[in-house]
């Protein structure tokens, strides 16, 4: 037995009271008849379609009914019958258009862009946020709800499901005028899966609710309903909550276009725009890949007062915004409509070929490292060999990419490449020549290995192509390097580094450290310390793979240099001799000292270490303390802030300025890692180049990561870039003990003698010595700006084989290659090697000889001639 709804038993009782006064006149019982009725009008409804008795249903079968006859015309008139009011409901074919179009097409489209992101990556994105996402979900469900209210004769939810329509209305407005630029084209890609619906649903959605809002206006008509909320209120609510949520986007599109305006306040108003309200996803999206402006409405009106910038100018602005370069954040992903990745920047090389490491690859890693390193402490000198071994587990060839600091004062002088398991052995010429062989050979596939000058004991090393699916290419780096004389009368030896790269560390990675010398080493690590035959020693073991991008120092435990030793050059006709001294280098306390520090984010660790610092600087120094913010500012110690990434040139230029207003003027530059040149740098060089004895500037880098403006700089006179390791306080705590006389600190000097006859109070010394000279000599022609100079440098670089600022190494595939680039491959016999030198060599195979006799006359009793 069905209910009747509420409508239905108001109609039946006002139909029974109407009848009520004629069957009375008529002599019947008015309730014998009414429940007759009743019975009857069950019965029938009972047939119908529905789980209850409606209004309607009772209208249609009591119309049916034998009425009695109208009553006399002496009774007192009743009330006309009037028809009782349908409800307002929607037919069957309407309910499945609204359902398939309102709330299926919409909640479908919202599902496949959040697992595809198919729009954001043809078009634009409309659901950046998960906020964007709750609104546009928003619209199906309040459809849905709509279209349950005027199903139902309750009207359940009635003045909620009135807010929600006029808020789905809003939404649904405001993107299909996001999507009206490419709706005409919609109908062409439904034939594609999916592609059509993203920009027809918002309109669908749109025309499905007003609709519906339209039948609710009939229900308050007809039903006597409280009105709902306001139609232009809750749109208005809803277009408003989405402009909202687009605030950051447009205010990044804008921010971007003030920061790479070219004028500089507008650029500083840019950048803290950017930090206060801008989309760091998006601009970081907008560093990778250039967003589609012509498909989006509120783009194509910002790109009409600031054009779109080049990528490489949007990158500059993340790390101003962020204080992080944007190759060390993970990259976006862009998927098309079937769920593929269409554009990967883990595994798209923007960069390959290029002087630029860039963001690091998906599946390429650094395996297998190998240090191993010769120490002759008599003659100030060192040669390490760095074996590296790079996997790919992509499935595509990798370029491997690194920039590498070495030692203070050290020069490439070797690069070997292993094809097909042979060692080839470099090239070396020109920096141009080098480049343009590896850039040839790259696009070919084939098999080079290029070290280029990257800045003051910086190079940068490219390998191509480390093979797919798990192929490796090994390399090593030989380098020459002085010994760093120490205050206490022991040496250091920093070993090379990482400062960037695009290759991740393997996680089992290890170190493998070997060294041998004349003299005892030491080191603060887990390598051990050995006696060697032949009075040498030895310290070898393995570091974690960390220490390959953190400063490692070892010391040596007893030092016995040298104050003078020599070489003769055997590479040049004239045969020279290479004198190389051990002398005092004052250096001169500054009676003004202008101290930059910068205001970069990554530098608010080393707060309270500046603070330190700052307070040992001798006392009686006039100070100047600047902050290289987004704006130069002149503050305590105290009040130092740090947020974004900053450019610390105009901060230089100014503290130069100040430096150089009296005589002994000196700045020192307290910085982190620079990624980014400045378009103030030509500035700076020329007041070092045109005043060459004008204030020394002295660089510290806290903290790892590359330096271009260092790379600039570092070529001048007046440059002069501190070693760090772990402890800053011991690192600039030695300069300033120089500054107040504690201390005197020595340096090498290496000249090269006109008499051709060994200086008697010297002796023979390493030919590493011979090299380090000529890298001395290399950068003082090449600073002569003269272009015979810079001719005969890059002929002294090739005879030594030495990458340096005008030089490089480049290891090809064949001999068609290197006659192609004009190249000669080196003679491997005339490169260094861990082997001692070939006196070194002599005198130990005598020492062997000598002991060998000796056991043997013990061990048989022998008497030799001299013996008593």
């Amino acid at each position: 037995m069905k209910n009747w709804s509420p409508a239905a038993q108001r109609c039946f009782e006002d139909y029974c009271e109407r009848r009520r006064a004629a069957l009375l006149a008529s002599g019947a019982d008015p309730d014998e008849v009414f429940v007759n009725w009743r019975t009857h009008v069950t019965e029938e409804t009972a047939m119908r379609p529905g789980e209850a008795v409606t209004a309607e249903d009772i209208y249609d079968v009591l119309a049916k009914l034998d009425l009695p006859p109208n009553p006399p015309a002496d009774d007192p008139p009743t009330a006309p019958v009037q028809k009782p009011q349908k409800p307002y409901r929607i037919n069957i074919a309407g309910l499945i258009i609204i359902g398939l179009f309102g709330v299926f097409l919409p909640a479908l489209t919202l599902i496949i862009e959040a697992l595809t992101g198919m729009c954001a990556s043809i078009i634009f994105d409309p659901v950046p946020t998960w906020a964007h996402a709750v609104c546009i979900a928003l619209v199906p469900i309040a459809i849905f709800l709509t279209l349950r209210t005027l199903r139902s004769p309750e009207r359940p939810l009635w003045r909620t499901t009135g807010w929600l329509s006029g808020l789905a209305l809003g939404i649904a407005l405001f993107y299909a005028l996001m999507f009206s630029i490419i709706t005409p084209f919609a109908c062409i890609g439904i034939i594609f899966m999916g592609l059509g619906c993203l920009p027809l649903s918002p309109l669908s959605a749109l025309i499905c609710g007003v609709f519906l809002r339209v039948r609710l206006a009939g229900v308050v008509r007809k039903e006597a309903r409280p009105q709902p909320a306001p139609l232009w209120l809750t749109m208005l609510l809803g277009c408003g909550l989405l402009l909202v949520l687009a605030v950051p986007e447009v205010v990044t599109q804008i921010g971007i276009g003030q920061a790479t305006s070219g004028n500089r306040e507008a650029h500083v108003r840019g950048v803290e725009r950017l930090r206060r309200w801008g989309n760091e996803n998006e601009l970081l999206r907008e560093s990778y890949l250039r967003r589609n402006r012509e498909m989006n409405p509120l783009d194509l009106l910002v790109g009409h007062f600031y054009p779109p910038p080049p990528l490489e100018k949007v990158r500059d602005i993340y790390y101003r915004v962020t204080g992080q370069p944007f190759n060390t954040v993970h990259p976006p992903t862009l998927r098309n409509q079937r769920g593929g990745v269409v554009f990967d920047a883990n595994d798209w090389d923007f960069d390959q070929a290029g002087d630029r490491v860039s963001a690091k690859l998906h599946g390429l890693t650094l395996d297998q490292s190998r240090l191993d390193g010769k120490v002759e402490a008599q003659s100030g000198t060192v040669y390490l060999e760095w074996t590296l071994v790079f996997r790919n587990a992509a499935q595509t060839e990798r370029e491997a990419r690194a920039q590498i600091l070495l030692p203070p004062g050290g020069v490439v002088s070797r690069v070997t490449l292993w094809i097909n398991g042979e060692e080839r052995e470099a090239a070396f010429g020109g920096r141009s020549e080098v480049r343009a062989a590896y850039q040839k050979v790259v696009a070919r596939r084939r098999d080079p290995v290029l070290v280029s000058y990257a800045g003051p004991d910086r190079v940068l090393v490219q390998c191509f192509p480390v093979p797919r699916d798990g192929g490796t290419m090994k390399t090593r780096i030989g380098i020459s390097l002085p010994l760093t004389p120490q205050a206490d009368g022991h040496c250091a030896l920093m070993l090379p580094r990482f400062l960037e790269s695009n290759f991740g560390l393997a996680e089992s990675l290890k170190q493998a450290v070997w060294l041998e010398g004349d003299t005892e080493l030491a080191a603060d690590t887990a390598l051990r310390r050995e006696q060697l035959d032949g009075g040498r020693f030895g310290l070898r073991g393995e570091l974690a793979g960390g220490t390959l991008e953190e400063p490692t120092a070892l010391t040596l435990a007893s030092t016995t240099l040298l104050s003078a030793v020599w070489h003769r050059d055997e590479r040049t006709s004239e045969k020279p001799i290479i004198l190389q001294r051990l002398v005092p280098a004052p250096l001169l306390p500054p009676k003004r000292l202008a101290v930059v520090v910068d205001g970069s984010k990554a530098m608010q660790k080393n707060a309270e270490t500046i603070r330190t610092l700052l307070a040992r600087i001798p006392a009686g120094t006039a100070l100047h303390l600047l902050l290289a913010s987004d704006r130069v500012e002149v503050c305590e110690p105290k009040a130092l802030h740090f947020e974004g990434g900053c450019d610390n040139v105009p901060a230089l230029i100014q503290a130069w300025d100040w430096a150089a207003e009296q005589p002994g003027g000196a700045v020192l530059w307290l910085h982190g890692a620079q990624p980014l040149e400045s378009d103030d740098t030509e500035a700076l060089l020329q007041r070092w180049q045109r005043r060459r004895n004008g204030p020394k500037v002295f660089a510290y880098q806290l903290g790892n990561g590359v330096d271009r403006i260092g790379e600039k700089l570092g070529g001048t006179e007046t440059f002069c870039a501190l070693s760090a390791t772990h402890d800053p306080g011991k690192d600039l705590g030695a300069l300033f003990d120089t500054w107040a006389g504690h201390n005197t600190p020595l340096a090498w000097e290496r000249i090269r003698l006109t008499s051709n006859t060994a200086p008697t109070n010297a002796v023979t010394g390493s030919s590493h010595m011979v090299r380090l000279w000529a890298a001395d000599e290399i950068k003082r022609l090449a600073h002569t700006r003269k272009q015979a100079d810079r001719n005969r440098a890059v002929a002294l670089a090739k005879t030594w084989q030495l990458v340096t600022e005008v030089s490089g190494a480049v290891v090809l595939e064949t001999a068609e290659q290197y006659r192609d680039a004009n190249l000669q491959a080196v003679d491997p016999a005339t490169t260094p090697d861990i082997v001692p030198e070939p006196g070194t060599l002599l005198l130990a195979l005598l020492g062997t000889l000598l002991l060998l006799l000796w056991r043997s006359v013990v061990r048989h009793s022998w008497r030799l001639p001299f013996m008593p």
